[in-house]
């Protein structure tokens, strides 16, 4: 074995014990049967083999007056920490040191030790992911226990017990004083517009005067002054609520803005762009676990605020799309997307055109079947998603970006380097991520033949349908796990490739598309079929179209659309064979066949 395939190995390990890692701390976190005490050091316990010199390595984590720390914690010689920040400031840290290295009897030659300060950048990434990680799940469980005791303020039969707001106000000057501010400023807005004059009299004469006279004037120049924000300050706001509004009144705004308020962590990771698909992934999470199965109770136009962030985070900011989506998916909808989406770290992408028409079939398909009973015999094929940034991380991780100039290159150049491009694809190595990603995907998925299918952002999408254009591959999936994966890698990396292939970018060029972005996402679908023998038949396979453009009738409209199914693999439907039997349906029209 050479140096170099020695230091990859070393590297390659290293990144497991990352990984393995990550996944102990988030089954650690997302376990709501356990107290938080044994939560936490689970967590603890889980940091020291992720780091190079694990012997030697010790953790510590502080959350309020509480420390949890591996056994036995010596006198560091070296250490790095993170802090635990929660919308109430910092509430804790997170630590991990080195200690020394003791004398073993025995032992023939030094123990290794690491060098004082001496930690990975990519062990420095790590520990800054779980605290965030930590701190995303404590202020969690504090938002339950909030909801919790707010809830237990209502009479078995629903109704509030003696309107106790004062409980709430207590509530949450205890435990979130931004909150209690945020409702603080409600109230005195309510009341402004309610016309009480003690909330509107908080504002100085000399604002008031100022801004009527800018409203008089059409005085455009920056007004100043404002409320100070201070506790004092809106104490006395629930002060002047209680002297002007009746108790069920204020109980009952609260307890709307509290509802309303819940979701508030959802909209603040959906509309900042730095957050990442783990963000969006872990957000969806807590909305439904805060009140399963559906999640939190939210009024209709929050409710379908979130719907149309999550379609523009998730799966396209195209405007016909989002439309007919918000229609029909739901919060729910998502999370269950998001079991079976392999995400890297840093990953904004989206799940691609073919995954979006996909997606949203089999939502529609199961609303309706409970109206429509025969619907309800109609299955979607078990489906892991790779979202469309994959691409880039895989050849980030290849040094392959000069790959994104090839489609300015002329027809002939391109199609002459397209099969050299292939086999540096297939030559490539994939992020440890990724591939510990797929590993999962083909243990869910079982022995059955699969077919890794592309789902570009462009494909099957409203004005350019790329039928074809992409290649889609069917595996055996059959072997030891190792040679299942490696065509499975093999087969993705493939996919990857069919992105500078000539029809996809002759395509592109002839619609104008060429300097739009592009990205791959990828599919992994279960095959739907039968087994005969030794063998594996699809059962049909077909392409729709909503125009229809070959009419073998007069009472077909175009817009009565085309299907056009055979038996077997998708190939011969797209490629149109002359022995292939196709039957062609109009789903407008579905008598005429």
């Amino acid at each position: 074995m050479s140096v170099a395939d020695s230091d990859l190995i070393a590297e390659l390990s290293e990144r497991a014990k990352e990984l393995h890692c990550l996944y102990r701390v988030e089954e650690a976190l997302t376990d709501r049967t356990r107290d938080v005490d044994r939560v936490l050091q689970d967590v603890v316990d889980s940091l020291p083999p992720a780091w190079e010199f694990s012997a030697l390595c010790q953790a510590r984590l502080s959350v309020g007056d509480r420390t949890w720390s591996t056994d036995p914690f010596d006198t560091p010689v070296c250490s790095m920490n993170e802090p635990i920040v929660t919308r109430s400031g910092q509430i804790g840290w997170i630590e991990v040191s080195y200690r020394a290295a003791a004398e073993s009897a025995g032992t023939t030659g030094p123990v290794q030790q690491p060098a004082v300060h001496r930690f990975l950048p990519e062990e420095e990434q790590l520990l800054r992911a779980i605290a965030r990680r930590v701190s995303l799940a404590v202020e969690f469980r504090e938002l339950q226990r909030v909801v919790q005791e707010i809830d237990e303020m209502r009479t078995p039969d629903g109704q509030p017990a003696q309107y106790r707001w004062h409980t709430i106000v207590e509530l949450l000057l205890r435990t979130d004083q931004r909150l209690y501010a945020r409702m603080a400023r409600k109230l005195l807005a309510h009341m402004c517009w309610s016309g009480v004059k003690e909330a509107m009299c908080l504002f100085t004469d000399d604002d008031v005067a100022y801004r009527q006279a800018a409203e008089e004037t059409g005085n455009n120049t920056p007004q100043a002054g404002g409320r100070e924000n201070t506790l004092e300050s809106n104490a006395r706001i629930y002060e002047i609520a209680e002297a002007n509004l009746s108790e069920r009144a204020i109980f009952t705004l609260l307890q709307k803005w509290l509802k309303e308020d819940k979701a508030s962590f959802i909209f603040r990771t959906l509309v900042n762009l730095d957050h990442s698909l783990v963000d969006v992934a872990d957000a969806v999470r807590r909305f439904i676990d805060l009140n399963p199965p559906n999640g939190l109770e939210v009024s209709e136009a929050t409710g379908k605020g979130v719907q149309v962030l999550l379609i523009r985070r998730m799966i396209t900011n195209q405007r016909e799309y989002i439309d007919a989506a918000k229609r029909h998916l739901s919060v729910r909808d998502f999370y269950n997307l998001i079991d079976r989406m392999i995400i890297p770290a840093k990953s904004h992408g989206v799940i691609g055109g073919k995954a979006a028409g996909l997606f949203l079939a089999s939502t529609i398909i199961r609303s309706h079947a409970g109206e429509r009973p025969r619907l309800a015999d109609v299955g979607t094929p078990r489906t892991w998603y790779l979202p469309s940034d994959s691409l880039h991380y895989f050849m980030n991780y290849n040094d392959m970006e000069e790959m994104f100039e090839q489609k300015y290159k002329p027809m002939e150049e391109i199609r002459s380097e397209y099969p050299h491009i292939i086999e540096l694809f297939k030559n490539s190595r994939f992020p440890p991520e990724i591939v510990h990603g797929l590993s999962m995907a083909l243990d869910d998925l079982g022995p059955d033949p699969v077919i890794v299918r592309s789902s570009s952002r462009l494909e099957d999408r409203f004005g350019s349908a790329f039928s074809g254009k992409y290649k889609s591959l069917f595996l055996a999936n059959q072997g030891t796990k190792q040679e299942r994966l490696a065509a499975l890698l093999d087969a993705v990396a493939e996919v990857y490739s069919s992105l500078f292939g000539p029809n996809p970018i002759q395509y592109r060029a002839e619609r104008g598309l060429l300097d739009v972005r592009e990205e791959m996402g990828v599919i992994i679908q279960q095959v739907v079929g039968s087994r005969a023998g030794e063998y594996f038949l699809p059962t049909c396979a077909g392409l729709a179209f909503s125009s229809n453009e070959f009419r073998w009738s007069a009472r077909i409209e175009r817009t009565d659309g085309l299907v056009r199914m055979v038996p077997g693999l998708g190939t011969r439907a797209v490629d149109r064979m002359a022995d292939d039997y196709p039957v062609l349906v109009a789903p407008g029209q579905p008598a005429h066949v």
